[in-house]
């Protein structure tokens, strides 16, 4: 028996919650009535509490004593007699503190213009920490109606999951607010936030009223995030053909927040910059991220609320489908942005981490809490949701969404796993989707198929694809779309490959072939020179999104050994007269790794390639250009300036620098000139330093934030990383600084030294779900593998074991890399 999980003899039907936060003392206080059902004699209730002080504890008239069980985070309630099977009312009196951790009910600070300091108390409860707030059956499949008071400064702003019905002056300068029952929802979903907040007028929107919640002075800041949550809100009502299940929704800015958002019931909360944006100066890229968190959360309020996996292992179809559905959406509202081309580099992502051998499947048996805060990663999100898009693929997007439909409408309210989502998708499509996706979702990897021509027949292989390969025998059941060329032109075919290798005869003379058409397809190609030659002939009768997962193929073939790095740098010359943003991502993104891992020099290699794209863009705008084609040319700006070390670039990012504060510029060239005159160390760090604290807009902040961590001067290096310790650098994005710090070639000595000098304070001071972003750029430091070993062994990271394993192979991956291609490199470039 899991000792972190709770007996299912008594079950919650009902909470009545009264809190009264001290925002000074950074305490709290409440009672609680939870109606409940004992479905069996039992000496005791056990439910869940950590970090509370339980005061007094009655079921109906008998007082129950309190026993902790710190250790598993529950607490035992009893009085030594049975209790009985039937309806019970237990009331509980506690107190608690708003920690500094961004977990459970916590305190968060902001200075306003005048330098003034306010507090605010907010709420993150997912995955586990609701018990940290009142004591609770704190686990998912525990759904419960929920109604909120709030006891809070009369000056203050109360926020909870559902609208105020009433307020009460208490005649000490405080007011009692009353909020309307939730629907039947999970404990994690519950929020409340008091604070000096601010509430756009309300937008009607699928029936009920929409606000945006922000700090005084933020205003203009919130219009963006209206018009892209009305939108959603009524866009995903129409598709899912299911109505929203709160009264109300309000969208919060928090200024100190752990995740990017979280999807509460009626009152989602943001990280400020992924919901406050002024669209006049953000760049299309920035407006992007706002509207995808946007999407993301609100199609959580069906997938994720009201709908909801049984334990922590589902977290991903939760999450994964969110992610899915935030692409479809924005993909129908804002065609021009080319979603799903955009989302292939975070695809990109998750597949470099799942070809470790420390990957993990999709879904793994979750025990102990921390391990659940393991699940949010891009395997669950990026990976989860790039299966999620090859299956609707597969299936066709009426029948997959007909099956959404069916499978919400069968558990409404209720919990699931997720072999009950393949069930009505199978009703829907009549194919055996269970039996396909089971392999991709508990297999940890992904696969590499191998494609040659010949005899008029098209003939593949697969084998699990690895970048240190290690001999398995796993086999995935891969829904194959192929598109192969001949004197008549382009033909498709779709495949399922269940067994090792399959041969498909076309009847006709092949001259090209793609195994991966339209290239949704989670696995990766590896072609035969002379059919890899051929397709790059044919590079315009590919759609873009076919032609980056060409390079970005290659470029993990190359990683893995199973191409030069020579053939992969001569492949790119092919690409120069490319003309996507996101091709030129994955190009940039290759020549940053080879950059950070080698010390042989490619900056003419770099100049030369994008060199040709960036002259024909010119520095400035077109009228009427799209955003597409402005985020392109502060790609290749950046490009040229950091790995190409282009006077000529480094000279117009000198020039613009003293306009920078004006926001007269293109935002997408105003980004680059940030970010490459920082790394050539022309620009003003203290300058930068105070952009970044002064900062307008959310956006702004991050730009100017980014940029610290890439000045070359190692002394620089070393001041940011104390401001990241010490406060000045808030708690929320310390953590990547300190990441991106790593990363810093020219001073990744000193920030090493620093790193593992500071390690105890580092897992003790940062919120515990961010300390696995402290070495998000490990993989770069690859002249100091063994002593990072060395560092690392015997260590455990609670909340990021998994991840620091992932991360040290990584280490491993690029090191045999460097080893293996240095000569090549070299080579290549003389």
């Amino acid at each position: 028996m899991n000792p972190y999980r709770l007996p299912d003899n008594a079950r919650p039907s009902r909470y009545d919650i009264t809190l009264r936060p001290d925002l000074t003392a950074a305490t709290f206080a409440g009672t609680e009535t939870i109606t409940l059902t004992v479905t069996e004699s039992t000496d005791e209730l056990i439910l869940n509490a950590i970090e509370l002080e339980l005061d007094t504890a009655s079921l109906g008239e008998r007082t129950l004593s309190v026993s902790y069980e710190t250790d598993t985070e529950r607490v035992h309630l009893s009085d030594g007699a049975p209790i009985l099977a039937g309806e019970h009312t237990l009331t509980i009196a506690f107190r608690g503190i708003l920690n500094d951790k961004l977990h459970g009910f916590y305190r968060s600070t902001f200075e306003d213009k005048d330098g003034e300091e306010h507090v605010i108390a907010t709420t993150q409860f997912e995955a586990t920490d609701a018990r940290r707030a009142f004591p609770c059956w704190d686990e998912p499949e525990y759904k419960a109606v929920f109604s909120i008071r709030l006891v809070a400064d009369e000056n203050l702003l109360a926020i909870s999951n559902g609208k105020e019905i009433g307020k009460r002056e208490l005649g000490d300068g405080t007011v009692e607010v009353t909020f309307s029952d939730t629907p039947k929802m999970s404990t994690y979903l519950v929020a409340f936030v008091v604070g000096p907040f601010v509430e756009t007028g309300p937008v009607e929107t699928a029936g009920v009223p929409l606000r945006v919640i922000h700090r005084a002075g933020q205003e203009r800041l919130a219009s963006f995030a209206l018009e892209a949550g009305a939108h959603y809100l009524q866009w995903l009502s129409d598709y899912y053909d299911i109505p929203y299940q709160g009264d109300k929704l309000d969208l919060l800015a928090i200024p100190d927040f752990a995740f990017g958002a979280m999807e509460n019931l009626g009152a989602v909360t943001f990280r400020d910059s992924a919901l406050l944006v002024d669209p006049d100066t953000a760049s299309d890229g920035e407006l992007q991220r706002v509207s995808e968190v946007i999407a993301h959360e609100l199609a959580h309020m069906w997938f994720g609320d009201y709908v909801t996996m049984k334990w922590w292992n589902g977290i991903w179809l939760n999450e994964a489908f969110a992610t899915f559905m935030e692409m479809v959406a924005q993909d129908d509202w804002k065609p021009e942005w080319k979603t799903w081309l955009g989302f292939a580099p975070a695809r990109s992502a998750s597949m470099a981490l799942d070809a470790l051998d420390s990957t993990r499947p999709v879904e793994f048996q979750v025990i102990a809490p921390h391990e659940a805060d393991e699940m949010f990663d891009l395997l669950t999100y990026q990976k989860g949701s790039s299966l999620v898009r090859m299956l609707q693929q597969f299936l066709g997007e009426e029948v997959f969404q007909k099956g959404v439909k069916t499978y919400l409408e069968s558990h409404a309210f209720a919990n699931t796993e997720t072999g009950d989502l393949w069930a009505a998708l199978e009703q829907a499509s009549g194919q055996p989707v269970g039996s396909i996706m089971d392999s991709w979702i508990f297999t940890g990897g992904h696969p590499q198929v191998k494609v040659d021509v010949g005899n008029n027949a098209i003939s593949l292989s697969q084998r699990r694809f690895q970048f240190e390969q290690d001999v398995n025998d796993d086999l995935w059941e891969i829904p194959l779309k192929i598109a192969y060329g001949t004197v008549d032109g382009t033909k498709r075919i779709n495949e399922v490959m269940t067994g090792p290798d399959i041969t498909i005869d076309v009847g006709e003379k092949v001259e090209w072939v793609l195994a991966n058409a339209g290239g949704h397809g989670y696995y990766r190609t590896a072609y035969s020179p002379a059919l890899l030659d051929s397709l790059l002939e044919h590079l315009d009768d590919l759609d873009p999104l076919e032609r980056y997962g060409l390079v970005d193929d290659a470029w993990a073939n190359v990683i893995a050994g199973d191409m030069s790095i020579g053939d992969y740098l001569e492949m790119l010359t092919r690409f120069k007269g490319e003309t996507e943003h996101a091709i030129w991502e994955m190009i940039v993104t290759s020549l940053g790794e080879i950059y950070h891992t080698f010390d042989q020099s490619i900056d003419g290699f770099v100049r030369d390639l994008v060199g040709p794209a960036m002259g024909r863009l010119g520095w400035e705008p077109a009228e009427e250009e799209d955003g597409l084609t402005r985020r392109l040319r502060g790609l290749l700006f950046t490009a040229l300036g950091r790995y190409g070390k282009d006077q000529s670039v480094r000279s117009v990012a000198a020039d613009l620098l003293p306009g920078l504060s004006g926001h007269s510029m293109d935002p997408e060239v105003l980004r680059a000139v940030i970010a490459v005159s920082a790394s050539a160390g022309i620009a003003d760090y203290n300058g930068f330093f105070s952009m970044y604290r002064d900062a307008d807009t959310p956006q702004e902040k991050m730009r100017y934030l980014h940029a610290l961590p890439l000045f070359p001067d190692p002394d620089l290096a070393d001041r940011t990383f104390s401001m990241a310790m010490d406060g000045r650098i808030k708690s929320q994005d310390g953590p990547f600084v300190i990441g991106r710090l790593i990363g810093n070639k020219d001073a990744q000595r000193v920030v090493l030294d620093r790193f593992m000098g500071a390690w105890d304070t580092i897992v003790s001071t940062f919120p515990p779900m961010l300390i696995r972003r402290t070495f998000g750029m490990l993989w770069t430091a690859t002249r100091y593998t063994s002593e990072i070993h060395a560092f690392f062994d015997g260590k455990s990271v609670k909340h990021a074991d998994k991840a620091l394993a992932q991360q040290l192979e990584n280490l491993d991956a690029m090191t045999a890399f460097r080893a293996r291609a240095e000569a090549d490199l070299v080579a290549y470039l003389s």
